[in-house]
């Protein structure tokens, strides 16, 4: 297993290599001159020559495609992707964007865990009964209702009607006014409903993830055998279902884990949640190549690095596949 382990690091990188490869061509193919679209509406007395001629050298598409990827392969190397449509510097932007997107992700993985675990061991303990029915089938209406959906369902009741929370950005203009205590409390308000919107759903797979997995422990004979032998059925629940059943608990947790850092691009534009995911979005709307080619090339890098981290924690967590390795 650790040969394998090792194989899949070495060919991270050209996996790595790939994307951005694909990602620049889709770019390149795209129709209609980024250059035009970026100097925006001709006004009068303008030489709109002369400025999609500037913008175009900036933008570096007075090059040829394959020496501007290599020129950007090497930049991105060192962290260094270079300048945006507006002149900033492509890495603040992303900067910026980490501390909503680090909360958001952060929050709804360790609850998506703190919760999905002991609920899917509670539903295999009840297996067929009606308390496992009731939970299964909540689970499975919270699983089929879309994100988005969730999320403006829940501001049109909580934000809108009853004005419980906010529902626009992630802290009030006033923040850099109050306590810490105070501005923790207003970035919980804000992040509230956005947060219960990306929860839910994932909540709902993992719960259900976790209670097949565990089910699928509680049917060998080993389980049978250790009930013979007069063990209480907690400990044979946990200390041997559970525990057999973690390998694939822990593939789905390293598989999880970029999406701490991806953002959700549709539920953040909805919230104006100031994340990875709207600046992926703004780029998308405003052909903002480099911020595009740097945020695909990071949610990459992200899913490479947690399906490597899910073979290390499976290895970790099960001794026969080090032995096998």
């Amino acid at each position: 297993m650790f040969r394998e382990i090792l194989k899949r690091l070495l060919l991270a990188f050209p996996t790595l290599l790939g994307v951005t490869l694909v990602t620049f061509l889709v770019i390149q193919a795209a129709p209609g001159d980024p250059a035009e679209l970026a100097a925006g509406v001709p006004r009068a007395g303008a030489d709109t020559g002369r400025i999609e001629a500037r913008l175009r050298a900036f933008m570096g598409l007075d090059r040829p495609p394959a020496r501007r990827y290599l020129e950007w392969l090497e930049k991105a190397a060192t962290l260094d992707f270079g300048p945006a449509l507006d002149g900033e510097p492509v890495m603040d932007k992303i900067v910026r964007a980490l501390p909503p997107t680090l909360i958001l992700g952060t929050a709804s993985f360790l609850l998506g865990l703190l919760f999905s675990i002991p609920l899917g061991v509670l539903g295999a303990s009840r297996a067929g009964g009606l308390l496992d029915k009731a939970l299964s089938n909540l689970l499975l209406v919270l699983y089929s209702v879309p994100s988005w959906l969730a999320g403006l369902v829940l501001i049109l009741l909580f934000g809108v009607r009853l004005g419980w929370f906010p529902f626009q950005g992630w802290r009030s203009p006033e923040w850099h006014e109050m306590t810490f205590f105070q501005s923790l409390l207003d970035v919980a308000r804000h992040s509230f409903l956005i947060l219960l919107a990306v929860l839910l759903p994932g909540l709902a797979h993992d719960t259900l993830f976790v209670r097949q997995a565990v089910l699928e422990e509680m049917d060998k004979e080993y389980v049978q055998a250790s009930r013979a032998l007069g063990l209480p059925e907690r400990r044979v629940l946990w200390g041997h279902a559970f525990r057999n059943a973690l390998v694939p608990v822990l593939t789905l947790v390293g598989v999880s884990l970029p999406g701490i850092l991806a953002g959700s691009v549709i539920l953040e534009q909805i919230f104006s949640w100031p994340g990875m995911g709207r600046l992926f979005f703004q780029a998308l709307q405003g052909r903002d190549y480099p911020v595009i080619m740097a945020v695909t090339t990071l949610s990459a890098f992200l899913v490479v690095a947690g399906n490597l981290l899910a073979d290390i924690l499976s290895v970790l967590a099960d001794p026969r596949l080090r032995r096998h390795g």
